[in-house]
Protein backbone atom coordinates (compact mmCIF):
# COMPACT_ATOMS: atom_id res chain seq x y z
CA UNK A 1 0.00 0.00 0.00
CA UNK A 2 1.53 3.60 -0.77
CA UNK A 3 1.17 6.05 1.62
CA UNK A 4 -0.69 9.17 -0.09
CA UNK A 5 2.68 11.62 0.62
CA UNK A 6 4.59 9.12 -1.68
CA UNK A 7 1.70 9.10 -4.68
CA UNK A 8 1.32 12.62 -4.47
CA UNK A 9 5.88 13.20 -5.11
CA UNK A 10 5.65 10.62 -7.65
CA UNK A 11 2.90 12.31 -9.67
CA UNK A 12 4.84 15.46 -9.16
CA UNK A 13 7.46 13.73 -10.70
CA UNK A 14 5.40 12.76 -13.22
CA UNK A 15 4.20 16.61 -14.60
CA UNK A 16 8.19 17.91 -14.00
CA UNK A 17 9.83 15.28 -16.66
CA UNK A 18 11.65 16.75 -18.70
CA UNK A 19 10.87 16.43 -22.91
CA UNK A 20 13.01 14.03 -24.70
CA UNK A 21 15.75 15.27 -27.29
CA UNK A 22 17.27 13.72 -30.15
CA UNK A 23 20.61 13.87 -31.60
CA UNK A 24 20.95 15.62 -35.25
CA UNK A 25 24.33 15.36 -36.97
CA UNK A 26 25.46 17.05 -40.00
CA UNK A 27 24.76 14.53 -42.72
CA UNK A 28 26.08 15.69 -46.27
CA UNK A 29 25.06 18.14 -48.86
CA UNK A 30 24.92 18.91 -52.23
CA UNK A 31 24.95 22.18 -55.00
CA UNK A 32 23.86 22.61 -58.59
CA UNK A 33 27.12 22.56 -60.28
CA UNK A 34 29.67 22.12 -57.14
CA UNK A 35 32.93 23.28 -57.81
CA UNK A 36 36.21 20.45 -57.17
CA UNK A 37 36.88 20.98 -53.42
CA UNK A 38 33.61 21.95 -53.02
CA UNK A 39 32.33 20.15 -49.53
CA UNK A 40 29.11 19.38 -50.93
CA UNK A 41 28.32 16.89 -53.28
CA UNK A 42 27.59 18.24 -57.46
CA UNK A 43 23.46 18.15 -58.43
CA UNK A 44 22.56 18.87 -61.71
CA UNK A 45 19.37 20.99 -62.23
CA UNK A 46 18.52 24.87 -62.22
CA UNK A 47 20.29 27.52 -59.50
CA UNK A 48 16.87 28.76 -58.13
CA UNK A 49 15.16 26.98 -55.12
CA UNK A 50 11.50 26.25 -54.18
CA UNK A 51 9.60 26.23 -51.35
CA UNK A 52 8.94 22.23 -50.03
CA UNK A 53 10.19 18.69 -49.36
CA UNK A 54 8.00 15.62 -49.10
CA UNK A 55 9.38 12.18 -48.26
CA UNK A 56 7.68 9.00 -48.71
CA UNK A 57 6.29 7.62 -45.76
CA UNK A 58 8.65 4.67 -45.53
CA UNK A 59 11.96 7.80 -45.35
CA UNK A 60 13.60 6.14 -48.40
CA UNK A 61 12.74 8.87 -50.54
CA UNK A 62 12.73 12.82 -50.34
CA UNK A 63 11.50 14.90 -53.08
CA UNK A 64 12.03 18.59 -53.32
CA UNK A 65 10.79 21.49 -55.58
CA UNK A 66 13.83 23.14 -56.69
CA UNK A 67 13.34 24.70 -59.82
CA UNK A 68 11.72 21.18 -61.22
CA UNK A 69 11.70 18.09 -58.68
CA UNK A 70 14.92 16.58 -57.21
CA UNK A 71 14.99 13.40 -55.84
CA UNK A 72 17.08 12.05 -52.97
CA UNK A 73 17.28 8.60 -51.59
CA UNK A 74 18.55 8.07 -47.92
CA UNK A 75 22.03 5.93 -47.39
CA UNK A 76 22.86 4.61 -44.20
CA UNK A 77 24.81 7.74 -43.29
CA UNK A 78 22.53 10.78 -44.89
CA UNK A 79 21.18 10.79 -48.15
CA UNK A 80 22.22 10.44 -52.16
CA UNK A 81 20.72 12.88 -55.17
CA UNK A 82 19.56 10.29 -57.23
CA UNK A 83 17.70 11.85 -60.18
CA UNK A 84 16.09 15.37 -60.98
CA UNK A 85 13.64 16.79 -63.68
CA UNK A 86 12.70 20.05 -65.11
CA UNK A 87 11.19 21.12 -68.69
CA UNK A 88 14.80 22.55 -69.73
CA UNK A 89 17.62 22.06 -67.66
CA UNK A 90 21.07 20.22 -68.45
CA UNK A 91 21.58 16.93 -66.31
CA UNK A 92 17.81 16.35 -65.78
CA UNK A 93 15.00 14.26 -67.44
CA UNK A 94 12.50 16.13 -69.34
CA UNK A 95 9.34 16.12 -67.81
CA UNK A 96 6.39 18.40 -68.32
CA UNK A 97 5.81 21.21 -65.77
CA UNK A 98 7.46 19.43 -63.44
CA UNK A 99 8.33 23.23 -61.83
CA UNK A 100 6.28 23.59 -58.82
CA UNK A 101 6.77 26.00 -55.64
CA UNK A 102 5.31 23.61 -52.49
CA UNK A 103 4.75 19.95 -52.72
CA UNK A 104 2.49 17.12 -51.04
CA UNK A 105 2.59 12.79 -51.16
CA UNK A 106 -0.61 10.86 -50.92
CA UNK A 107 -0.17 8.53 -48.09
CA UNK A 108 0.60 5.22 -49.70
CA UNK A 109 3.39 7.30 -51.22
CA UNK A 110 1.93 6.77 -55.04
CA UNK A 111 0.58 10.35 -55.80
CA UNK A 112 2.98 13.29 -55.89
CA UNK A 113 1.66 16.88 -56.38
CA UNK A 114 2.84 20.09 -57.05
CA UNK A 115 1.72 23.56 -57.27
CA UNK A 116 2.95 26.71 -58.03
CA UNK A 117 1.54 30.34 -56.67
CA UNK A 118 3.38 32.21 -59.68
CA UNK A 119 1.31 30.22 -62.57
CA UNK A 120 -1.57 29.23 -60.58
CA UNK A 121 -0.79 25.17 -61.23
CA UNK A 122 -1.86 22.16 -59.75
CA UNK A 123 0.26 19.29 -61.23
CA UNK A 124 0.20 15.98 -60.32
CA UNK A 125 2.37 12.63 -60.77
CA UNK A 126 2.53 9.09 -60.33
CA UNK A 127 5.38 8.21 -58.04
CA UNK A 128 7.04 4.88 -57.73
CA UNK A 129 8.10 4.49 -54.51
CA UNK A 130 10.22 1.72 -55.85
CA UNK A 131 12.43 3.17 -58.02
CA UNK A 132 12.04 6.92 -57.00
CA UNK A 133 10.73 7.86 -60.45
CA UNK A 134 8.45 10.38 -61.71
CA UNK A 135 5.70 10.20 -64.32
CA UNK A 136 3.55 13.30 -64.98
CA UNK A 137 -0.40 12.43 -64.50
CA UNK A 138 -1.71 16.00 -65.42
CA UNK A 139 -2.73 19.14 -64.42
CA UNK A 140 -4.99 22.14 -63.31
CA UNK A 141 -4.23 25.19 -63.97
CA UNK A 142 -6.04 29.20 -62.78
CA UNK A 143 -6.23 32.30 -64.98
CA UNK A 144 -2.54 32.90 -65.13
CA UNK A 145 -1.69 29.18 -66.27
CA UNK A 146 -3.77 29.30 -69.84
CA UNK A 147 -1.90 28.33 -72.46
CA UNK A 148 0.04 25.43 -71.00
CA UNK A 149 -2.45 23.19 -72.06
CA UNK A 150 -3.90 21.96 -68.48
CA UNK A 151 -7.63 21.97 -68.14
CA UNK A 152 -9.01 25.24 -66.57
CA UNK A 153 -10.63 25.57 -62.87
CA UNK A 154 -11.04 28.88 -61.89
CA UNK A 155 -10.45 29.03 -58.34
CA UNK A 156 -6.84 28.65 -58.76
CA UNK A 157 -5.60 31.89 -57.63
CA UNK A 158 -2.76 32.57 -55.40
CA UNK A 159 -2.51 28.65 -54.43
CA UNK A 160 -0.58 28.17 -51.25
CA UNK A 161 0.48 24.66 -49.42
CA UNK A 162 -1.50 21.12 -50.56
CA UNK A 163 -2.73 18.47 -47.89
CA UNK A 164 -3.90 15.06 -48.55
CA UNK A 165 -6.25 13.86 -46.38
CA UNK A 166 -4.50 10.81 -44.03
CA UNK A 167 -7.16 8.51 -45.78
CA UNK A 168 -5.99 9.82 -49.10
CA UNK A 169 -9.68 10.07 -50.18
CA UNK A 170 -9.05 14.25 -50.86
CA UNK A 171 -6.54 16.67 -51.82
CA UNK A 172 -6.78 20.31 -50.32
CA UNK A 173 -5.46 23.39 -51.51
CA UNK A 174 -5.31 26.80 -50.05
CA UNK A 175 -6.06 29.95 -52.21
CA UNK A 176 -5.34 33.51 -51.69
CA UNK A 177 -5.80 35.97 -48.96
CA UNK A 178 -8.89 38.23 -48.53
CA UNK A 179 -10.88 38.74 -50.61
CA UNK A 180 -10.33 35.32 -51.99
CA UNK A 181 -9.12 33.25 -49.09
CA UNK A 182 -10.35 29.54 -49.33
CA UNK A 183 -9.73 26.12 -48.72
CA UNK A 184 -10.55 24.20 -52.20
CA UNK A 185 -11.25 20.48 -51.97
CA UNK A 186 -10.55 18.08 -54.93
CA UNK A 187 -11.81 14.13 -55.11
CA UNK A 188 -9.37 11.97 -55.86
CA UNK A 189 -10.48 9.13 -58.70
CA UNK A 190 -9.22 5.94 -57.37
CA UNK A 191 -8.76 4.63 -60.89
CA UNK A 192 -6.59 7.20 -62.51
CA UNK A 193 -5.61 9.24 -59.37
CA UNK A 194 -6.89 12.68 -61.33
CA UNK A 195 -8.24 15.32 -58.55
CA UNK A 196 -11.41 16.31 -59.84
CA UNK A 197 -13.16 19.44 -57.84
CA UNK A 198 -15.45 19.06 -55.07
CA UNK A 199 -16.53 21.64 -53.03
CA UNK A 200 -14.45 25.01 -50.63
CA UNK A 201 -14.87 26.97 -47.54
CA UNK A 202 -14.53 30.28 -47.91
CA UNK A 203 -13.39 33.20 -45.29
CA UNK A 204 -17.19 35.50 -44.39
CA UNK A 205 -15.75 38.21 -46.61
CA UNK A 206 -14.18 35.98 -49.34
CA UNK A 207 -15.38 36.49 -53.03
CA UNK A 208 -15.14 32.87 -53.91
CA UNK A 209 -18.31 31.08 -54.48
CA UNK A 210 -18.46 28.66 -51.58
CA UNK A 211 -20.99 26.54 -50.36
CA UNK A 212 -19.42 26.53 -46.94
CA UNK A 213 -18.52 30.19 -45.10
CA UNK A 214 -15.69 30.01 -42.01
CA UNK A 215 -16.15 33.06 -39.43
CA UNK A 216 -12.74 34.23 -39.90
CA UNK A 217 -11.03 32.39 -42.56
CA UNK A 218 -9.20 35.64 -43.92
CA UNK A 219 -6.36 33.14 -45.77
CA UNK A 220 -6.20 29.49 -47.23
CA UNK A 221 -2.84 29.32 -47.80
CA UNK A 222 -1.29 27.75 -44.73
CA UNK A 223 -3.25 25.05 -43.13
CA UNK A 224 -3.15 21.19 -41.60
CA UNK A 225 -5.14 18.15 -41.33
CA UNK A 226 -5.32 16.51 -37.66
CA UNK A 227 -4.16 12.43 -38.41
CA UNK A 228 -7.60 11.28 -37.82
CA UNK A 229 -9.09 13.66 -40.48
CA UNK A 230 -11.45 15.16 -38.89
CA UNK A 231 -9.91 18.59 -38.03
CA UNK A 232 -8.13 21.42 -40.02
CA UNK A 233 -6.65 24.31 -38.79
CA UNK A 234 -5.91 27.50 -40.68
CA UNK A 235 -3.85 30.26 -40.19
CA UNK A 236 -3.84 33.93 -41.34
CA UNK A 237 -4.58 36.54 -39.05
CA UNK A 238 -5.78 34.00 -36.35
CA UNK A 239 -6.78 30.74 -36.33
CA UNK A 240 -9.49 29.07 -38.16
CA UNK A 241 -11.02 25.64 -37.23
CA UNK A 242 -12.83 23.28 -39.29
CA UNK A 243 -14.09 19.96 -39.11
CA UNK A 244 -13.61 17.45 -42.47
CA UNK A 245 -16.74 15.44 -43.38
CA UNK A 246 -14.96 12.27 -44.66
CA UNK A 247 -17.26 11.17 -47.12
CA UNK A 248 -17.67 14.14 -49.19
CA UNK A 249 -14.58 16.24 -48.05
CA UNK A 250 -16.27 19.16 -47.33
CA UNK A 251 -14.96 21.11 -44.30
CA UNK A 252 -17.01 23.50 -42.46
CA UNK A 253 -16.34 26.21 -39.87
CA UNK A 254 -16.77 25.44 -35.99
CA UNK A 255 -14.76 28.62 -34.53
CA UNK A 256 -11.70 30.81 -35.14
CA UNK A 257 -9.62 32.68 -32.55
CA UNK A 258 -7.90 36.40 -33.45
CA UNK A 259 -5.87 38.23 -31.61
CA UNK A 260 -7.29 41.94 -33.00
CA UNK A 261 -11.11 40.58 -34.11
CA UNK A 262 -12.06 43.71 -36.52
CA UNK A 263 -15.20 41.31 -37.75
CA UNK A 264 -16.25 41.00 -34.30
CA UNK A 265 -16.95 37.52 -34.85
CA UNK A 266 -13.75 35.56 -33.28
CA UNK A 267 -12.90 35.25 -29.78
CA UNK A 268 -9.43 37.09 -29.19
CA UNK A 269 -6.22 35.51 -27.58
CA UNK A 270 -2.66 36.81 -27.47
CA UNK A 271 0.13 34.62 -29.39
CA UNK A 272 -2.10 33.87 -32.66
CA UNK A 273 -1.45 36.00 -35.50
CA UNK A 274 0.69 33.67 -37.56
CA UNK A 275 0.83 32.75 -40.77
CA UNK A 276 3.06 29.36 -41.23
CA UNK A 277 1.49 25.51 -41.27
CA UNK A 278 0.49 24.24 -37.93
CA UNK A 279 2.62 21.47 -36.42
CA UNK A 280 0.45 18.84 -35.15
CA UNK A 281 1.35 15.66 -32.63
CA UNK A 282 0.75 12.16 -33.62
CA UNK A 283 -2.30 11.28 -31.93
CA UNK A 284 -3.71 14.64 -32.94
CA UNK A 285 -4.44 16.13 -29.25
CA UNK A 286 -2.34 19.29 -29.77
CA UNK A 287 -1.99 21.83 -32.75
CA UNK A 288 1.65 24.06 -32.34
CA UNK A 289 2.03 27.52 -34.31
CA UNK A 290 4.85 29.79 -34.17
CA UNK A 291 4.22 33.39 -33.33
CA UNK A 292 7.65 35.45 -33.41
CA UNK A 293 9.97 33.96 -30.66
CA UNK A 294 6.75 32.57 -29.53
CA UNK A 295 5.51 29.02 -29.87
CA UNK A 296 1.98 28.65 -28.66
CA UNK A 297 0.37 24.92 -28.76
CA UNK A 298 -3.18 24.64 -28.15
CA UNK A 299 -5.26 21.57 -26.80
CA UNK A 300 -7.75 20.20 -29.46
CA UNK A 301 -10.97 18.78 -28.41
CA UNK A 302 -11.45 15.38 -30.97
CA UNK A 303 -15.38 15.72 -31.21
CA UNK A 304 -15.68 19.79 -31.51
CA UNK A 305 -12.34 20.43 -32.98
CA UNK A 306 -12.14 23.31 -30.67
CA UNK A 307 -8.68 25.08 -29.31
CA UNK A 308 -8.11 25.81 -26.13
CA UNK A 309 -4.45 27.29 -25.17
CA UNK A 310 -2.40 25.03 -24.23
CA UNK A 311 1.68 24.48 -23.56
CA UNK A 312 3.58 27.60 -24.61
CA UNK A 313 7.35 28.90 -25.35
CA UNK A 314 8.47 32.22 -25.49
CA UNK A 315 11.77 34.42 -25.52
CA UNK A 316 9.80 37.25 -23.80
CA UNK A 317 9.62 38.26 -19.77
CA UNK A 318 8.65 35.74 -17.22
CA UNK A 319 4.94 35.10 -17.05
CA UNK A 320 4.26 36.41 -20.37
CA UNK A 321 0.88 35.14 -21.38
CA UNK A 322 1.59 31.79 -19.03
CA UNK A 323 4.58 30.74 -21.36
CA UNK A 324 7.89 29.31 -20.08
CA UNK A 325 10.23 31.47 -20.75
CA UNK A 326 13.61 30.86 -22.52
CA UNK A 327 16.11 33.55 -23.63
CA UNK A 328 17.65 31.96 -26.37
CA UNK A 329 14.98 31.35 -28.21
CA UNK A 330 14.67 32.95 -31.25
CA UNK A 331 12.12 34.34 -33.98
CA UNK A 332 10.36 31.74 -36.02
CA UNK A 333 9.65 31.37 -39.38
CA UNK A 334 8.55 27.09 -39.87
CA UNK A 335 7.70 24.59 -37.45
CA UNK A 336 7.65 21.05 -37.88
CA UNK A 337 6.69 18.21 -35.84
CA UNK A 338 8.63 14.39 -35.50
CA UNK A 339 6.68 11.60 -36.40
CA UNK A 340 7.48 10.33 -32.87
CA UNK A 341 6.22 13.48 -31.11
CA UNK A 342 9.12 13.70 -29.07
CA UNK A 343 10.60 17.35 -31.04
CA UNK A 344 9.37 19.95 -32.91
CA UNK A 345 11.85 21.37 -35.07
CA UNK A 346 11.73 25.84 -36.16
CA UNK A 347 14.08 27.87 -38.48
CA UNK A 348 14.99 30.60 -36.84
CA UNK A 349 17.04 33.66 -37.18
CA UNK A 350 18.92 35.61 -34.83
CA UNK A 351 19.90 39.28 -35.53
CA UNK A 352 23.49 40.70 -34.45
CA UNK A 353 25.23 44.42 -35.10
CA UNK A 354 28.16 44.02 -36.94
CA UNK A 355 30.24 47.19 -38.25
CA UNK A 356 28.08 48.55 -41.26
CA UNK A 357 24.68 46.19 -41.01
CA UNK A 358 22.64 44.19 -39.26
CA UNK A 359 23.38 40.34 -39.58
CA UNK A 360 21.53 37.98 -39.27
CA UNK A 361 21.99 34.25 -39.25
CA UNK A 362 19.47 31.13 -39.56
CA UNK A 363 19.25 27.56 -38.01
CA UNK A 364 17.38 24.64 -37.35
CA UNK A 365 16.43 24.41 -33.53
CA UNK A 366 15.43 21.46 -31.75
CA UNK A 367 12.50 21.54 -29.11
CA UNK A 368 11.87 18.89 -26.74
CA UNK A 369 8.41 17.71 -26.12
CA UNK A 370 6.45 15.23 -23.69
CA UNK A 371 3.91 13.37 -25.77
CA UNK A 372 1.72 12.84 -22.98
CA UNK A 373 1.48 16.47 -21.72
CA UNK A 374 2.24 18.20 -24.78
CA UNK A 375 4.91 20.46 -22.51
CA UNK A 376 7.57 21.60 -24.72
CA UNK A 377 11.42 23.07 -24.15
CA UNK A 378 14.41 24.72 -26.31
CA UNK A 379 16.35 21.56 -25.60
CA UNK A 380 18.87 19.67 -28.20
CA UNK A 381 20.98 20.37 -30.59
CA UNK A 382 20.75 23.36 -33.05
CA UNK A 383 21.66 23.78 -36.76
CA UNK A 384 23.36 26.81 -38.85
CA UNK A 385 26.22 27.19 -41.72
CA UNK A 386 29.64 26.61 -40.96
CA UNK A 387 31.88 29.20 -40.25
CA UNK A 388 28.82 31.62 -39.68
CA UNK A 389 28.45 33.74 -36.09
CA UNK A 390 28.80 31.97 -33.14
CA UNK A 391 25.51 31.24 -31.84
CA UNK A 392 25.46 30.34 -28.18
CA UNK A 393 22.14 28.10 -29.31
CA UNK A 394 23.83 26.53 -32.19
CA UNK A 395 26.16 23.58 -30.75
CA UNK A 396 25.86 21.52 -35.17
CA UNK A 397 27.74 23.05 -38.18
CA UNK A 398 26.75 22.25 -41.54
CA UNK A 399 27.91 23.07 -45.46
CA UNK A 400 25.51 24.28 -47.72
CA UNK A 401 23.55 25.77 -44.97
CA UNK A 402 23.62 29.35 -46.01
CA UNK A 403 20.10 30.86 -46.26
CA UNK A 404 17.55 27.49 -45.55
CA UNK A 405 14.14 28.70 -46.67
CA UNK A 406 12.35 25.94 -45.82
CA UNK A 407 13.04 22.58 -44.04
CA UNK A 408 11.15 19.10 -43.37
CA UNK A 409 11.90 15.90 -41.32
CA UNK A 410 11.15 12.38 -43.35
CA UNK A 411 7.97 10.41 -42.30
CA UNK A 412 10.39 7.81 -40.58
CA UNK A 413 12.00 10.64 -38.54
CA UNK A 414 15.09 9.87 -39.33
CA UNK A 415 16.39 12.62 -41.67
CA UNK A 416 16.33 16.32 -42.01
CA UNK A 417 16.15 18.27 -45.20
CA UNK A 418 17.32 22.01 -45.41
CA UNK A 419 17.08 24.00 -48.52
CA UNK A 420 18.87 27.29 -49.59
CA UNK A 421 17.35 29.73 -51.78
CA UNK A 422 17.87 33.17 -52.47
CA UNK A 423 20.18 35.96 -51.23
CA UNK A 424 19.99 36.73 -47.45
CA UNK A 425 19.84 39.91 -45.13
CA UNK A 426 23.86 39.82 -44.92
CA UNK A 427 25.13 39.71 -47.88
CA UNK A 428 26.20 35.97 -48.50
CA UNK A 429 25.92 34.50 -51.86
CA UNK A 430 22.61 32.83 -50.99
CA UNK A 431 23.31 30.05 -53.23
CA UNK A 432 21.05 26.75 -54.11
CA UNK A 433 21.73 23.66 -51.97
CA UNK A 434 20.40 21.00 -49.70
CA UNK A 435 21.65 20.19 -46.45
CA UNK A 436 21.23 17.04 -44.88
CA UNK A 437 20.58 16.30 -41.02
CA UNK A 438 20.70 12.69 -39.45
CA UNK A 439 18.27 12.06 -36.33
CA UNK A 440 18.66 9.57 -34.13
CA UNK A 441 15.41 10.27 -30.83
CA UNK A 442 16.49 8.68 -27.27
CA UNK A 443 14.18 6.15 -26.48
CA UNK A 444 11.48 7.74 -23.56
CA UNK A 445 12.09 7.08 -20.04
CA UNK A 446 10.82 3.49 -19.04
CA UNK A 447 9.76 3.46 -15.24
CA UNK A 448 11.66 1.42 -12.65
CA UNK A 449 10.38 -2.13 -11.83
CA UNK A 450 10.86 -1.31 -8.56
CA UNK A 451 8.54 1.88 -8.73
CA UNK A 452 4.87 1.00 -7.39
CA UNK A 453 3.76 4.65 -8.34
CA UNK A 454 4.24 3.60 -11.86
CA UNK A 455 3.00 0.43 -11.89
CA UNK A 456 -0.09 0.51 -10.19
CA UNK A 457 -3.17 2.72 -9.59
CA UNK A 458 -2.37 5.97 -6.65
CA UNK A 459 -3.54 4.30 -3.41
CA UNK A 460 -6.19 7.20 -2.02
CA UNK A 461 -6.73 7.49 1.30
CA UNK A 462 -10.37 7.71 3.10
CA UNK A 463 -10.28 9.72 5.94
CA UNK A 464 -11.05 8.15 8.95
CA UNK A 465 -13.11 12.04 10.18
CA UNK A 466 -15.14 11.85 13.19
CA UNK A 467 -18.62 10.67 12.61
CA UNK A 468 -19.68 10.11 9.05
CA UNK A 469 -17.36 12.47 7.51
CA UNK A 470 -15.27 10.85 5.16
CA UNK A 471 -13.43 12.26 2.05
CA UNK A 472 -11.01 10.90 -0.83
CA UNK A 473 -7.94 12.69 -1.00
CA UNK A 474 -7.87 13.21 -5.32
CA UNK A 475 -4.32 14.76 -6.32
CA UNK A 476 -5.72 17.18 -9.32
CA UNK A 477 -2.70 19.18 -11.25
CA UNK A 478 -2.75 22.09 -14.19
CA UNK A 479 -0.77 22.78 -16.62
CA UNK A 480 1.56 25.68 -17.45
CA UNK A 481 -0.29 29.06 -17.57
CA UNK A 482 -2.80 29.66 -15.66
CA UNK A 483 -5.40 28.29 -12.81
CA UNK A 484 -8.17 25.55 -13.86
CA UNK A 485 -11.08 24.88 -12.38
CA UNK A 486 -13.36 21.87 -12.67
CA UNK A 487 -15.28 18.98 -11.15
CA UNK A 488 -13.94 15.65 -9.64
CA UNK A 489 -16.63 12.85 -9.46
CA UNK A 490 -15.81 9.21 -7.58
CA UNK A 491 -16.91 6.22 -9.66
CA UNK A 492 -16.94 2.77 -9.09
CA UNK A 493 -14.36 1.36 -11.68
CA UNK A 494 -15.66 -1.68 -12.43
CA UNK A 495 -19.67 -2.92 -12.79
CA UNK A 496 -22.63 -0.33 -12.94
CA UNK A 497 -22.20 3.17 -12.89
CA UNK A 498 -22.08 4.27 -9.57
CA UNK A 499 -20.80 7.31 -8.02
CA UNK A 500 -18.81 8.00 -4.66
CA UNK A 501 -18.74 11.53 -4.12
CA UNK A 502 -18.19 14.79 -6.16
CA UNK A 503 -16.33 18.01 -5.34
CA UNK A 504 -16.04 21.04 -7.32
CA UNK A 505 -12.03 22.35 -7.48
CA UNK A 506 -9.93 25.28 -8.32
CA UNK A 507 -6.12 24.88 -8.22
CA UNK A 508 -3.55 27.36 -8.74
CA UNK A 509 -1.75 27.36 -12.15
CA UNK A 510 1.55 24.81 -12.25
CA UNK A 511 0.24 23.35 -9.25
CA UNK A 512 -0.69 19.52 -7.73
CA UNK A 513 -3.08 20.15 -5.21
CA UNK A 514 -5.45 17.76 -3.24
CA UNK A 515 -9.21 17.39 -3.86
CA UNK A 516 -10.75 16.35 -0.97
CA UNK A 517 -14.36 14.77 -2.01
CA UNK A 518 -16.67 13.72 0.69
CA UNK A 519 -17.88 10.04 0.12
CA UNK A 520 -21.49 9.30 0.10
CA UNK A 521 -23.49 6.67 1.68
CA UNK A 522 -22.97 4.47 -1.27
CA UNK A 523 -18.83 4.65 -0.65
CA UNK A 524 -18.99 4.48 3.08
CA UNK A 525 -21.38 1.18 2.78
CA UNK A 526 -19.00 -0.36 0.65
CA UNK A 527 -16.08 0.53 2.44
CA UNK A 528 -17.63 -0.88 5.50
CA UNK A 529 -17.41 -4.08 3.82
CA UNK A 530 -13.96 -4.76 3.02
CA UNK A 531 -12.00 -6.57 4.99
CA UNK A 532 -8.13 -6.70 5.81
CA UNK A 533 -6.12 -4.25 3.79
CA UNK A 534 -8.32 -4.70 1.06
CA UNK A 535 -9.37 -1.60 -0.90
CA UNK A 536 -12.12 -0.45 -3.48
CA UNK A 537 -11.47 0.00 -7.18
CA UNK A 538 -12.64 3.13 -7.84
CA UNK A 539 -11.59 5.75 -10.87
CA UNK A 540 -11.58 9.79 -10.32
CA UNK A 541 -12.67 11.94 -13.16
CA UNK A 542 -11.38 15.02 -13.13
CA UNK A 543 -13.12 17.63 -15.96
CA UNK A 544 -11.71 20.96 -16.60
CA UNK A 545 -14.20 23.35 -17.16
CA UNK A 546 -11.77 26.45 -17.14
CA UNK A 547 -8.17 27.00 -17.56
CA UNK A 548 -5.08 25.30 -18.55
CA UNK A 549 -4.86 21.84 -18.22
CA UNK A 550 -6.62 18.70 -20.13
CA UNK A 551 -9.82 19.19 -20.09
CA UNK A 552 -10.83 15.45 -19.31
CA UNK A 553 -9.06 12.97 -17.49
CA UNK A 554 -9.95 9.39 -16.10
CA UNK A 555 -7.39 8.32 -13.35
CA UNK A 556 -7.61 4.95 -11.58
CA UNK A 557 -7.34 4.90 -7.68
CA UNK A 558 -8.03 2.72 -4.45
CA UNK A 559 -9.80 3.61 -1.80
CA UNK A 560 -8.51 2.57 1.69
CA UNK A 561 -10.94 2.24 4.84
CA UNK A 562 -8.95 3.12 7.50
Amino acid sequence: MLPRCAALVALLLLLAAAPAAADVTFAGCFKPGAPTGDPCGSMPGARFGGLDTVTTPDGRWAVSAQGGLRIFEKTPSGAAFRRCYAERAPGCDPLTLAGGRELALSPDGRMLVAVSDVSDLLVWFAFDPAAGTATYGGCLAGPRGGGLGCAAQPELQSVGNPVFSPDGRHLYVGVGEQPRAAILTFAIDPATGAPGYANCVAGRSSTVACAERAQGLRSGRSFGITPDGRGVYASGRGIDMLARDAATGQLRGVGCIDEDDEFGVCPMHALVVNGGRPAISPDGNFVYFVVGATIRGWRRDPRTQQLTPGPCLTQGPDGFEGCRVDTQLVSQSRLVMAPDGQNLYALGISYARTPGETAGELGISEIARDPASGAIALGGPCAHRRGGPVLTWCTVEADGFTAPISFDISRDGTRLFAFNSGLFGDGSSGEVATAVFARTPHPLPTPPASSAAREAPPIVLADSGAGSRRRAHVPVGCGEGGACSGTVTLELATGRKTVLGRRRFRVAADQLSEVKVPLNAAARRRLSRLRGSATLAARARIVRTRGEGARRETVPVALDRR
